[in-house]
């Protein structure tokens, strides 16, 4: 009888042993569920992240070449301003075979060309 009760003993305590060890790889493996869902969320904000970089790269990207349809807008403008205005001179004299250039006297134009 003694050694069966002996026996029930080391039976009981390998048990517990092993109900131990389940506990503990139980809570290893929530605590490791955690871990991936936390590397998960962080890996979703990451993207989302590099997604805003590459639409506001995009929008500067689209706007520097709005800058520089505008800024060729201007210079085919001011090549043109210049153009005509390269048709008058100014002159002291007024008259003399030059038409009048509007409220300013001193410029003349000397008409078609």
């Amino acid at each position: 009888m003694r050694s069966i009760s002996k026996v029930v003993g080391e039976v009981n305590e390998l048990q517990s042993t092993i109900a131990a060890a389940v506990e503990e790889q139980a809570a290893t493996s929530a605590e490791m569920n955690r871990s991936v869902g936390q590397v998960a969320s962080g890996s979703k904000e990451i993207a989302q992240a590099v997604s805003k970089v590459a639409g506001e790269a995009k929008a500067t990207s689209e706007g520097a070449g709005q800058s520089r349809t505008a800024a060729d807008q201007l210079t085919e403008i001011a090549g043109s301003l210049q153009r005509e205005l390269g048709r008058f001179r100014i002159d002291g004299k007024q008259g003399e075979g030059w038409a009048r250039a509007g409220p300013f006297p001193f410029l003349h134009h000397p008409g078609p060309r």
